[in-house]
């Protein structure tokens, strides 16, 4: 009321007349319908257009030109925005409904659960999917969605959404089951949020996926990393961590807890007669009668093979420990039907205490172990618990055990893969000994290299390496596998026999391998004792054509003088200094030296222990020249290395590049 006459008055002293008034009403009605409908715009225009032409017929544009070029060109320039602001309604219209296309599509053909809830937990959406996964839709009355959640997930269920509708916070994952029209359960995992609408009126947008078999998955995957997958035991890795949890108990209790190691005496035969299957049915049936032989509340695991062992806890005397032995030992003993068979199986076991001193899982095992094998010594079908004086026995039992398995040749050879880390070659192998046992399987030379060092075994295991060693190397090269250089182990005692040179010669004309392709390994302790008649031994190896390596270097504390003098090709740098750490004392600066050194004397370097590949990276750069260690490979048997030769050189080359 109050714009209408002040601006009548102001066109008036202007000298407008009432028409142009309305001409500029119009424009201004007529851009601010551009933010409303189509249809207002449309009524504006029209409108405005009408003002201008009034003013065309009172002659106010004749009788004054610049008022009819003023409105001219304001109406163009509004017209022109309401144009194209029009177009561009229609454009984001369109896309708008095109979007909503997209998404009704992806809601109706994705494969996830999509549902929408009001704040009072009325369904307002369901995808298809529901239809499909859960074999109804949830907006039928006979299948009320929060009907079939699971019993045990709705409070939970319920209180999550009440949080959400509460604080409207960002998306909220979790998990709940829900009921199929086969009364099965899914396991869903959900991701929600709350959203307003223009209404007021809460919403929560829920968005879930079956996870039910991933779910099984990670189960079984935690199953199998934990539990033996033939009998369901807990197996070695499982076992360890609880008899530490237990050895913390017991020393702070009054009670006596005992790790049991059980072997079943001649399974070997079973296995050897009645097949690897049926043998395997045995180990089922056996694990029952342990698990039931026990309380529940006392592990039972598979360590491997034939052996179990059991962990006996909150024992009030020893007299307790022995009771359980014995009948565990009735148990095993009991007539056992397999298929048409019946068999009476027996079983050593050994008892090592959990004290209230130190122990640990390592210590107990082989304590046990000390004693179940003075049972099969002494006779089978019996308990020995473990004592100090027992370990001498057994030294005299594995030295005998010994002398026969280089006999039966249960001796063999691993070898793992050296790499040139400017190519990515593998360049060579070195021999590693194990011992096949027959009865304790595969044992690492750290079981009885020091043995065989005492009882005057050492030089004819270390000639039988070195001949399997390069019979091997022979058979790769008719496979077309070509390796510059196997290296094998001399122990201080092999390297000093007098027969040591005669015996490689032998052994280098029978197999037919050139001298260049052997490599013998000798410590650097070991070369720093006697220096003279060493200096002279290696002169004679060096003339022979072998190349010569220094092992563990950096741990003797060499003499640069002597290490000058010696005749060999390669230093080997212990895998205690090529660790990468950010310890003060690290031992990176020692690398460098040694590298340094090796360049000068123009000799080869191989780095030993290397586990990552940032040390790879590191090695590299610094320029050693070979590296080995589990990133490259394991050790492994020689058929399997033929067997993955291509493998392991793709392998090798990346690291290097």
């Amino acid at each position: 009321m109050v714009f209408i006459p002040s601006a009548l008055a102001a066109l008036a002293i202007l000298g407008f007349k009432p028409s142009a008034f309305f001409a500029l009403s119009a424009l201004a009605f007529l851009y601010l319908s551009s933010r409303v409908a189509m249809r207002p715009r449309i009524v504006s225009l029209i409108f405005s257009g009408a003002c201008v032409f009034l003013l065309f017929l009172q002659q106010e544009i004749i009788q004054k030109p610049w008022h009819g070029f003023a409105f001219l060109a304001v109406y163009t320039a509004v017209f022109a925005i309401t144009v194209r602001e029009v177009f561009m309604q229609r454009r984001m219209d369109r896309q708008l409904k095109q979007s909503e296309l997209h998404y009704r599509m992806i809601a109706e053909h994705t494969s996830d659960l999509i549902a929408i809830f009001y704040e009072d937990g009325e369904l307002f959406y369901a995808s298809p999917s529901h239809l499909s996964l859960l074999g109804y839709h949830p907006v039928e009355q006979t299948h009320k969605f929060s009907t079939m959640i699971h019993p045990d997930d709705f409070s939970f269920v319920r209180d999550t959404f009440i949080q959400i509708y509460k604080t409207a916070e960002g998306f909220r994952q979790f998990e709940f089951r829900i009921r199929t029209l086969d009364g099965t359960y899914l396991l869903l995992e959900t991701h929600a949020t709350a959203l307003a609408t223009d209404g007021g009126r809460k919403q929560i947008v829920a968005v879930s996926r079956d996870i039910t078999k991933r779910r099984a998955t990670e189960n079984e995957m935690q199953t199998l990393a934990f539990h033996d997958p033939l009998t369901h035991l807990p197996n070695r890795r499982r076992f360890r961590d609880h008899v530490h949890e237990m050895i913390e108990q017991t020393q702070a209790s009054q009670t006596l807890s005992a790790l049991v190691l059980i072997d079943l005496d001649r399974f070997k035969t079973i296995n050897d007669s009645l097949g690897h299957d049926f043998g395997d049915m045995v180990l089922k049936h056996v694990s029952e009668r342990l698990r039931n032989g026990v309380k529940s509340k006392d592990m039972v695991a598979r360590m491997g093979g034939d052996e179990f062992t059991v962990l006996l806890t909150e024992m009030n005397s020893t007299s307790d420990i022995d009771l359980v032995c014995k009948r565990i030992l009735d148990a095993i003993a009991s007539p056992l039907s397999v298929r048409t068979h019946v068999l009476y199986l027996t079983a050593s076991l050994g008892v090592a205490w959990i004290g209230k001193e130190e122990s640990d899982f390592d210590t107990l095992m082989k304590q046990a172990d000390i004693a179940m094998y003075r049972s099969k010594h002494v006779g089978r079908n019996i308990v020995t618990t473990f004592e100090a004086t027992l370990q001498d026995e057994q030294t005299l039992a594995l030295e005998h055990e010994l002398r026969e398995g280089l006999s039966n040749g249960e001796i063999t050879v691993y070898y793992q893969p050296q790499i040139d880390l400017s190519s990515g070659i593998i360049v060579g192998v070195e021999a590693l000994v194990r011992w096949l046992h027959p009865s304790r399987g595969l044992l690492p030379p750290g079981e009885f290299i020091q043995l065989a060092e005492e009882c005057g075994l050492i030089v004819e295991l270390g000639e039988t390496v070195l001949r399997m060693a390069c019979l091997e190397m022979k058979r790769w090269e008719q496979q077309g596998i070509s390796y510059e250089t196997v290296w094998v182990n001399l122990s201080p005692r092999q390297f000093q026999s007098p027969d040591l040179l005669s015996s490689i010669q032998t052994i280098l004309r029978e197999t037919g391998l050139p001298p260049t392709s052997l490599g013998l390994e000798i410590t650097e302790s070991l070369a720093m004792k006697n220096t003279d008649q060493i200096m002279n031994k290696l002169h004679q190896l060096r003339d022979l054509g072998v190349r010569i390596a220094i092992d563990d270097f950096g741990t003797g504390y060499s003499s640069l003088s002597y290490l000058q003098q010696f005749p060999i090709n390669v230093i080997k740098v212990d895998k205690s200094f090529t660790k990468l750490s950010s310890d003060e004392q690290n031992p990176r600066f020692i690398v460098t030296a040694i590298l340094a050194l090796a360049r000068e004397l123009n000799l080869r370097v191989i780095a030993e222990g290397m586990e990552h590949i940032e040390q790879i990276h590191w090695m590299r750069q610094e320029g050693c020249d070979y590296a080995q260690g589990y990133v490259v490979a394991r050790p492994m048997t020689p058929e399997l290395l033929s067997e993955t030769y291509l493998e392991l050189s793709d392998r090798a080359r990346e690291l290097v590049h």
